[in-house]
């Protein structure tokens, strides 16, 4: 029943019976990580200061800039309480304590391009949005493209320039060449197989049948131009999972990107595709608000409606819009 209700929900109705135990069980296994990790920090006596500092002083909404040159930790998912999923009805379920639903998170890593330059070349530049849809990815009636096609309208008709790509030869243009002026690049693709010890491979994104791009092949001597905020959504799809972006946010901010949007986990197909829809054409008309901002009161609205799910969308970067 889960695994049905996984494959079609889209975030647009959390009412039906199977929807909600399936969402609320998804919750309890957040609020379960969330808290193991939350207490893991807790033993370093460094994070347990700042940890301290941030849930004695830091009111809701706040926005956390966590600097940091190596760590990404899914930060939206920490739950300052234990929480025990086996037995719920012990450890009642605060959906509000995650970090995610408090805070306006965004991470910035070190050593990796001058962010002000790049802000500046961003902010000089057209909005321009670049839709990259993997056209494999499918559900009911053909749900993502319709979705990513009625997105790219929307954005036309209030004045920003798009284009769409849906053949994996010119995502590869985009992603490994740079070849778009955009100042949002959106990918709606796979992320590769989760590697074994046994078999080691770089971290790759799956673009269309049989066209793939690995984190190696990014050509780092051809910049964006405009440096552009990438929305990495990968969806879940059979043995295909999203993987750690960290080795893609490094080459992207080398080839001039300004930061990164992606998921942490796998998410529903469907899920990913309306709520990256959703996300974009928030980023082009949203003036003065931060990015992470806009993340928080995204997930707040969901978590509010019962799904948890955009707690596994995290911001690497700084950005006002």
């Amino acid at each position: 029943e889960t695994s049905s209700v996984w494959y079609g929900f889209d975030g647009t109705d959390t009412t039906a019976p199977a929807c909600r135990r399936a969402l609320t069980g998804v919750a309890r296994q957040f609020a379960q990580a969330g808290g193991v990790l939350y207490r893991a920090l807790l033993e370093d006596a460094t994070f347990c200061s700042v940890l301290d500092y941030i849930e004695g002083r830091a009111e809701p909404g706040t926005r956390l800039t966590i600097v940091t040159r190596d760590v990404s930790l899914p930060w939206e998912l920490l739950y300052p309480q234990r929480f025990d999923a086996d037995a719920p009805d012990d450890w009642p379920l605060q959906p509000e304590l995650f970090w995610g639903t408090r805070f306006a998170l965004e991470t910035q890593f070190l050593g990796e391009g001058d962010y002000a330059s790049l802000l500046k070349a961003r902010r000089q530049a057209k909005a321009t949005a670049s839709l990259n849809l993997n056209p494999t990815i499918t559900v009911d009636a053909d749900q993502p493209r319709k979705v990513h096609d009625a997105l790219a309208a929307a954005l036309r008709a209030q004045g920003p320039t798009v284009e769409v790509n849906a053949d994996g030869r010119n995502i590869r243009d985009v992603v490994v060449r740079a070849r778009t002026d955009a100042t949002l690049i959106y990918l709606f693709c796979h992320g590769s197989p989760p590697p074994s010890p046994a078999a080691p491979r770089p971290e790759s994104l799956e673009l269309d049948n049989g066209c793939s791009v690995s984190v190696d092949q990014i050509d780092e001597q051809r910049v964006y131009r405009n440096a552009p905020v990438i929305f990495l959504n990968a969806c879940s799809a059979g043995a295909f999972s999203p993987l750690s972006f960290t080795g893609f946010l490094r080459a992207f901010r080398r080839k001039k990107a300004l930061g990164l949007i992606a998921p942490s986990f796998p998410v529903p197909t469907g899920f990913a595709a309306r709520f990256g829809a959703d996300v974009v054409d928030a980023c082009f008309h949203s003036p003065g608000r931060s990015l992470a901002g806009l993340l928080l009161g995204f997930r707040q609205q969901h978590v509010r409606r019962g799904n948890p799910l955009p707690l596994l969308y995290a911001v690497q970067c700084q950005l006002d819009l």
